[in-house]
């Protein structure tokens, strides 16, 4: 799995998603538009189910 701060792993206006298919294509998950400001480093669990 790679997680980001961003709203995509290609640019916003990529018809193609480069990198999103070659990612997936290696079976790494992507997991999108993390907000960790004002976290404790330590260890944590990740629950990161499915949207609807």
């Amino acid at each position: 799995m790679v997680g980001l701060d961003l709203p995509s792993v290609d640019y916003l206006d990529s018809k193609k998603l480069p990198a999103r298919n070659k990612l997936s294509g290696c079976g790494i998950h992507i997991l999108e538009e993390l907000v960790l400001d004002g976290l404790e480093p330590g260890l944590y669990d990740l629950a990161a189910l499915p949207l609807a």
